[in-house]
């Protein structure tokens, strides 16, 4: 009998270090999981971030690049207008050098005219 009890004794802590060893599985076990599923977010998040990072270089590049088009849109926009400006101040300096010039020989032919006419024309306006 006292084998008995003896063996009972030992086979209860046995038992309960079985008990104990199970449960201390199946928390690591739980906690792998954990590990697992985290490391899954963790990974989806960094891709995301990357997926996202690489959205905003592209908007960035892009916007970058509308910029630039603007820009020289912008600049040869100024360009023409300076052109036509230059033109057509060109095309009034011309004209009214034109009209100087016509205005300066119809007094010379006045002047002419005057100086056909004799001395006593001049001298009554006739």
């Amino acid at each position: 009998m006292f084998n008995e009890e003896n063996n009972r004794e030992l086979n209860v802590p046995q038992e309960h270090q079985n008990y104990t060893k199970d449960v201390v599985l199946d928390t690591l076990k739980q906690q792998q999981s954990v590990n697992n599923k985290l490391l899954e977010m963790l990974d989806h998040y960094k891709n995301a971030l990357k997926i996202s990072e690489r959205r905003r270089q592209t908007e960035q590049e892009q916007t970058s690049k509308q910029l630039k088009e603007l820009e020289e849109r912008l600049a040869e926009r100024i360009s023409q207008q300076i052109n036509n400006r230059d033109k057509e101040m060109m095309d009034y300096i011309r004209q009214s050098q034109r009209q100087n010039q016509q205005q300066l020989l119809e007094i010379v032919a006045t002047k002419e005219k005057e100086q056909q006419k004799s001395f006593f024309a001049r001298l009554f306006g006739k």
